[in-house]
């Protein structure tokens, strides 16, 4: 279905070639005028129908922009109200050095700088596939899951249409096990769960604050007992590695162990 669905970018561009083609010849249809004998009369056809077909095509093309200037800014106020990303900026993750959005309500924002600088920390001071747990079970176009694996190229657990692109036995037994990492009362039965999905780094943002405020608190017993151990905070992030799982490279980047 998604597969389908990303045929409108392509479709974009095929416009834009047949536009190149159809707009002079849309401009010139005032001058196809059917045959008439008296000269004179063709000229008044054509100086009455061009500029009016002219007219109202320049309407109608001045009209698709309605979107652009009034549409885009109110999705922003909406979404990311106040300060904006430099104009013509080609970084997409721009936004994220100042945005904030609420959710899942109006009483909880969530400021993306701390997303951002760990998000950083990650592209500079991680290589290879390295496993990254976050609460991916939160949808990703309002809530922001999988944020994390999506900005980096980090493997996550699962990801957001994989109920659409594959059968449900092939990643529900899975999705099951990532919920119960985040909702397990038993910090052993975490680490089994840590041990059995093969992750290497887990992701402790404001989203997982907020939605299991209880497994927060079971990561930092295990980081107590030496299970895991915190390689990055900031004061709304915090990035634990399993030790075991993890080696210190020459450069001073986080990798995956041998074997």
């Amino acid at each position: 279905m998604n597969t389908l669905f990303k045929f409108f970018i392509q479709v974009w561009v095929l416009w834009g070639v047949a536009a190149a083609v159809a707009v002079p010849r849309i401009l010139s249809v005032g001058q196809r005028l059917r045959p008439v004998e008296d000269r004179s009369q063709q000229r008044a056809q054509r100086n009455v129908l061009r500029p009016t077909w002219t007219t109202v095509f320049a309407l109608l093309l001045a009209a698709s922009f309605a979107y652009p200037l009034w549409g885009l800014p109110a999705r922003l106020d909406q979404r990311f109200p106040g300060w904006r990303p430099a104009f013509g900026t080609l970084n997409g993750l721009d936004f994220m050095r100042q945005g904030v959005y609420f959710w899942p309500d109006g009483n909880n924002p969530i400021e993306l700088a701390y997303d951002w600088e760990a998000i950083q920390w990650l592209l500079k001071n991680t290589e290879g596939n390295l496993v990254i747990a976050e609460s991916a079970t939160l949808e990703y176009y309002r809530a922001g899951g999988s944020r994390v694996a999506s900005t980096t190229g980090l493997s996550g657990l699962n990801g957001m249409h994989e109920g659409e692109q594959r059968y449900g036995d092939e990643v529900g037994q899975r999705n099951a096990l990532l919920s119960e990492l985040w909702n397990t009362p038993d910090p052993a039965r975490m680490e089994q769960l840590i041990r059995e999905l093969g992750i290497d780094l887990i992701y402790v943002g404001q989203l997982e604050r907020h939605e299991h405020p209880a497994a927060v608190e079971r990561l930092r017993t295990l980081a107590e007992r030496g299970v895991l151990v915190q390689v990055y905070s900031n004061p709304k992030v915090i990035i634990y590695g399993v030790p075991d799982r993890l080696v210190l490279t020459e450069a001073g980047t986080l990798a995956p162990a041998p074997g």
